[in-house]
Protein backbone atom coordinates (compact mmCIF):
# COMPACT_ATOMS: atom_id res chain seq x y z
CA UNK A 1 0.00 0.00 0.00
CA UNK A 2 1.41 3.36 -0.95
CA UNK A 3 0.92 6.39 1.27
CA UNK A 4 1.43 9.90 -0.09
CA UNK A 5 1.56 13.23 1.74
CA UNK A 6 -0.73 15.76 0.07
CA UNK A 7 -0.42 19.51 -0.14
CA UNK A 8 -3.43 21.67 0.63
CA UNK A 9 -4.00 22.35 -3.10
CA UNK A 10 -3.91 18.64 -3.91
CA UNK A 11 -6.44 17.88 -1.15
CA UNK A 12 -8.79 20.58 -2.46
CA UNK A 13 -8.40 19.33 -6.04
CA UNK A 14 -9.04 15.69 -5.12
CA UNK A 15 -11.95 16.62 -2.87
CA UNK A 16 -13.47 18.53 -5.79
CA UNK A 17 -13.02 15.51 -8.04
CA UNK A 18 -14.65 13.34 -5.38
CA UNK A 19 -17.70 15.58 -5.07
CA UNK A 20 -18.12 15.84 -8.85
CA UNK A 21 -18.35 12.08 -9.23
CA UNK A 22 -14.74 11.06 -9.99
CA UNK A 23 -14.45 8.52 -7.20
CA UNK A 24 -11.38 6.37 -7.81
CA UNK A 25 -10.64 4.56 -4.55
CA UNK A 26 -9.09 7.55 -2.76
CA UNK A 27 -9.24 7.62 1.00
CA UNK A 28 -7.80 10.22 3.35
CA UNK A 29 -6.42 9.84 6.83
CA UNK A 30 -4.42 12.58 8.54
CA UNK A 31 -3.70 14.49 5.32
CA UNK A 32 -2.52 11.40 3.46
CA UNK A 33 -3.99 9.71 0.43
CA UNK A 34 -4.22 5.93 0.53
CA UNK A 35 -4.46 3.96 -2.68
CA UNK A 36 -6.55 0.86 -2.05
CA UNK A 37 -6.51 -2.19 -4.31
CA UNK A 38 -8.73 -5.23 -4.21
CA UNK A 39 -7.20 -8.24 -2.45
CA UNK A 40 -6.89 -11.53 -4.36
CA UNK A 41 -9.17 -14.45 -3.60
CA UNK A 42 -7.91 -16.68 -0.75
CA UNK A 43 -7.75 -19.69 -3.07
CA UNK A 44 -5.52 -17.68 -5.46
CA UNK A 45 -2.84 -16.88 -2.85
CA UNK A 46 0.47 -18.77 -2.66
CA UNK A 47 0.44 -18.86 1.15
CA UNK A 48 3.94 -20.33 1.45
CA UNK A 49 5.42 -17.46 -0.61
CA UNK A 50 3.94 -14.59 1.43
CA UNK A 51 6.91 -14.52 3.81
CA UNK A 52 9.38 -13.80 1.01
CA UNK A 53 10.54 -10.17 0.92
CA UNK A 54 10.05 -7.95 -2.12
CA UNK A 55 13.82 -7.57 -2.51
CA UNK A 56 14.29 -11.34 -2.53
CA UNK A 57 11.55 -11.69 -5.16
CA UNK A 58 13.20 -8.96 -7.25
CA UNK A 59 16.60 -10.70 -7.07
CA UNK A 60 15.06 -14.09 -7.95
CA UNK A 61 13.11 -12.69 -10.91
CA UNK A 62 16.15 -10.80 -12.19
CA UNK A 63 18.26 -13.94 -11.95
CA UNK A 64 15.63 -15.99 -13.78
CA UNK A 65 15.37 -13.35 -16.50
CA UNK A 66 19.16 -13.32 -16.98
CA UNK A 67 19.47 -17.12 -17.07
CA UNK A 68 16.57 -17.61 -19.52
CA UNK A 69 17.86 -14.79 -21.76
CA UNK A 70 21.35 -16.32 -21.78
CA UNK A 71 19.91 -19.76 -22.58
CA UNK A 72 17.91 -18.37 -25.50
CA UNK A 73 20.93 -16.41 -26.80
CA UNK A 74 23.19 -19.49 -26.64
CA UNK A 75 20.59 -21.56 -28.47
CA UNK A 76 20.08 -18.86 -31.10
CA UNK A 77 23.78 -18.58 -31.89
CA UNK A 78 24.19 -22.37 -31.88
CA UNK A 79 21.41 -22.77 -34.43
CA UNK A 80 22.77 -19.87 -36.47
CA UNK A 81 26.22 -21.52 -36.52
CA UNK A 82 24.76 -24.88 -37.62
CA UNK A 83 22.77 -23.16 -40.36
CA UNK A 84 25.94 -21.51 -41.73
CA UNK A 85 27.87 -24.78 -41.60
CA UNK A 86 25.10 -26.86 -43.22
CA UNK A 87 24.84 -25.00 -46.53
CA UNK A 88 24.93 -28.14 -48.68
CA UNK A 89 25.16 -30.88 -46.08
CA UNK A 90 21.87 -32.75 -45.56
CA UNK A 91 23.08 -34.46 -42.37
CA UNK A 92 23.81 -31.15 -40.62
CA UNK A 93 20.44 -29.79 -41.77
CA UNK A 94 18.73 -32.79 -40.19
CA UNK A 95 20.84 -32.40 -37.05
CA UNK A 96 19.90 -28.74 -36.75
CA UNK A 97 16.18 -29.66 -37.02
CA UNK A 98 16.47 -32.15 -34.18
CA UNK A 99 18.54 -29.65 -32.21
CA UNK A 100 15.76 -27.07 -32.50
CA UNK A 101 13.23 -29.59 -31.14
CA UNK A 102 15.58 -30.49 -28.29
CA UNK A 103 16.29 -26.84 -27.48
CA UNK A 104 12.56 -26.03 -27.35
CA UNK A 105 12.08 -28.88 -24.88
CA UNK A 106 14.99 -27.67 -22.72
CA UNK A 107 13.70 -24.08 -22.70
CA UNK A 108 10.20 -25.26 -21.75
CA UNK A 109 11.55 -27.29 -18.81
CA UNK A 110 13.84 -24.43 -17.72
CA UNK A 111 11.03 -21.87 -17.78
CA UNK A 112 8.82 -24.23 -15.76
CA UNK A 113 11.49 -24.81 -13.09
CA UNK A 114 12.65 -21.20 -12.94
CA UNK A 115 9.13 -19.77 -12.69
CA UNK A 116 8.71 -21.69 -9.43
CA UNK A 117 11.86 -20.00 -8.12
CA UNK A 118 10.36 -16.54 -8.60
CA UNK A 119 8.11 -16.96 -5.52
CA UNK A 120 4.97 -15.22 -6.79
CA UNK A 121 2.31 -14.16 -4.29
CA UNK A 122 -0.65 -15.48 -6.29
CA UNK A 123 -1.30 -18.31 -8.70
CA UNK A 124 -2.50 -15.79 -11.28
CA UNK A 125 0.86 -14.00 -11.33
CA UNK A 126 2.64 -17.37 -11.46
CA UNK A 127 0.67 -18.49 -14.53
CA UNK A 128 1.19 -15.10 -16.23
CA UNK A 129 4.93 -15.45 -15.62
CA UNK A 130 4.90 -19.02 -16.94
CA UNK A 131 3.01 -18.05 -20.10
Amino acid sequence: MRIYRLTMFQRMYLTGLYWFGCKNNLFYKRKRMLTVIKAPEPSDVFWENLGTSHFSKFIRRSLVWIVISALIAICYYGIKYLKIESDGNANLSLLSSFLIIFINLIIQIAVNKFSLMEKHSTYTRYYISYA
